[in-house]
C-alpha cells in the first residue's frame, strides 16, 4: 500500500505524516511539497521507530515521481484560513495551487483514491471533479472530500455535554464542510438524553459549526485546525484501507459527487467503504422535521458553494500556465 501526502511540509501535512507513521504497518509514506524542508520532516520521521518506508520529493517537476503508483493521495496543500476570513475567500489561492495537483494525479495514477483536506471543500471538491473530468477519469466513487473532522468534533461536543459515551453509529453529519452547511444529525437515544438535560439539539448544531472559528480566534491568527485535522485524515485513511483489503461494513462520513442529483450534486453523508470506493450513501428515509427544516437551509448555501467551484474552474481551465502559477509556492 502506498500513501502520498502532497503539502507534507505544512502543519497539516506534518501532524497527518507523523501520526500515519506511527499507526500503519508495511505502507511506504510518500512526501511531497513544494518546500524543499519537507526532506527534513522525512529525517524527521525517520528517527522514529516504525515499518513505514518513508520517500519525500520537493518541487512541482517531482510531484509525478512522488505520485506515481499510489493507492491513496491525501491533499493537505493550501493556505490556512485566518480569523475574519471566509472560506469562499481561500478559494482564489487553494484552487491555483489545487488544480495542477489534481492534473498530476490524472496523469500519473488515475485510478488512485483521492482524499481532499484543503479548505474549502464545498468548492474543491466540484473543482477536482471538473479537473478529473477533463481528462476522462473522473471516478466519483475515489472522489472525497474529508469531513471526518466534524464527526469527531461532534463526538467529543456529545460526551462533554451530556456525560457519556457516544458512538459513532450514534450519529452522523450530513451538508457540506463550512460553518453555514454542516448538519449533524443524532439518533433517537442521544435526543432522548438531550431532552432529559439542558442541552439542546439546536446548541448542539451551533457548537459543532462553531468549532472552526473558535480555533482560528484561539490560535491568534497563527492557523486553523492542525491536530484534530490530522487525526481526521488518520481515522478516514485507515478505514478507506480497511474497506481496499476487503474488510466489510465500513462506514465513514466525507463530501462526494452523488449519484442523487435532485437533493445535490456534492453532499457530505455517511458512505458505505468497498474495495472500489463508496457504493451507497447512508442516510435515514424519514428526516425529523427539525432536521429537514435545517437541511433546505443548507442545500442551498450547498449549491451556491458548489457553482463556485465549477465557475472557478472555468475561469483556470482558461489559463495555459497554470501547472506555473507562482501561488503554487504558498504551502500549508
Amino acid at each position: 500500500m502506498k500513501i502520498s501526502i502532497i503539502g507534507a511540509a505544512g502543519g497539516i501535512g506534518q501532524a497527518t505524516a507523523l501520526l500515519m507513521s506511527l499507526n500503519f504497518n508495511n505502507v511506504e509514506l510518500s512526501l511531497f511539497d513544494i518546500d524543499d524542508s519537507v526532506h527534513g520532516v522525512g529525517l524527521d520521521l525517520s528517527h522514529i521507530p516504525s515499518s513505514v518506508r518513508v520517500n519525500t520529493y520537493s518541487g512541482y517537476k517531482n510531484i509525478n515521481d512522488a505520485i506515481s503508483e499510489s493507492d491513496i493521495i491525501v491533499i493537505t496543500a493550501g493556505i490556512t484560513r485566518k480569523p475574519g476570513m471566509d472560506r469562499r475567500e481561500l478559494i482564489s489561492a487553494n484552487a491555483k495551487i489545487l488544480y495542477p495537483i489534481i492534473e498530476a494525479i490524472a496523469l500519473n495514477c488515475p485510478k488512485a483514491f483521492i482524499c481532499l483536506v484543503t479548505n474549502p471543500i464545498n468548492s474543491l471538491v466540484p473543482l477536482a471533479a471538473r479537473i478529473l473530468s477533463k481528462f476522462s477519469i473522473f471516478d466519483a466513487k475515489k472522489l472525497f472530500g474529508v469531513t471526518t473532522l466534524d464527526v469527531l468534533r461532534a463526538k467529543s461536543i456529545l460526551e462533554d455535554k451530556l456525560n457519556i459515551n457516544v458512538n459513532y453509529e450514534d450519529f452522523y453529519i450530513m451538508g457540506g464542510h463550512s460553518k453555514s452547511t454542516i448538519l449533524p444529525v443524532v439518533n433517537d437515544k442521544i435526543l432522548k438524553k438531550m431532552d432529559s438535560s439542558s442541552y439542546a439539539y439546536d446548541d448542539f448544531v451551533s457548537d459543532v459549526q462553531n468549532c472552526g472559528d473558535a480555533v482560528v480566534k484561539e490560535k491568534r491568527g497563527r492557523g486553523s485546525a492542525t491536530l484534530a485535522m490530522a487525526t481526521a485524515a488518520l481515522k478516514f485513511v485507515k478505514s478507506l484501507c480497511l474497506a481496499i483489503e476487503g474488510q466489510e461494513d465500513i462506514i465513514e462520513c466525507a463530501y462526494v459527487a452523488t449519484t442523487n442529483k435532485t437533493i445535490s450534486p456534492f453532499l457530505a453523508a455517511p458512505l458505505h467503504l468497498t474495495k472500489t470506493g463508496w457504493d451507497s450513501i447512508l442516510i435515514e428515509k424519514k428526516i425529523e422535521p427539525k432536521v429537514e427544516s435545517k437541511l433546505l437551509d443548507i442545500l442551498a448555501i450547498l449549491s451556491d458553494d458548489i457553482s463556485l467551484g465549477e465557475k472557478v474552474y472555468d475561469l483556470m481551465s482558461l489559463s495555459t500556465d497554470i501547472s506555473n502559477h507562482k501561488s503554487l509556492a504558498v504551502k500549508c
